[in-house]
């Protein structure tokens, strides 16, 4: 892409080479935030399979496992949402310092 250029031309290589450093940052926070959204929906997801199961094997003990596994799942709802704000931050800071 760089060696297309000529004098004519209005944008200069460092701009193009930010441009391309901000491309493959994008993919790169697109893949790392598909990765790690993946893992959290897995592992909640693993926990409701648990309680579902659990649901026809454990009647007595039932409620206790239910309100512990959900209390463990919230949490780590809550860990993936500070894990997105935390890449969403870190991917402005790094748009900006491309600007």
């Amino acid at each position: 892409m760089l060696s297309t250029l000529n004098k004519t031309d209005h944008c200069s290589s460092d701009k193009l080479y930010q441009v391309e450093a901000y491309s493959r940052t994008l993919v790169f926070r697109n893949e790392n935030y598909l990765v790690m959204v993946g893992r959290y929906n897995c592992i909640i997801s693993g926990i409701k399979d648990l309680i579902f199961s659990l649901k026809h094997e454990e009647k007595e003990r039932l409620p206790r496992i239910a309100n512990s596994l959900n209390g463990l799942m919230n949490e780590i709802k809550i860990i993936k949402s500070k894990s997105e704000f935390i890449m969403n931050e870190n991917f402005n800071m790094s748009k900006n310092k491309l600007a």
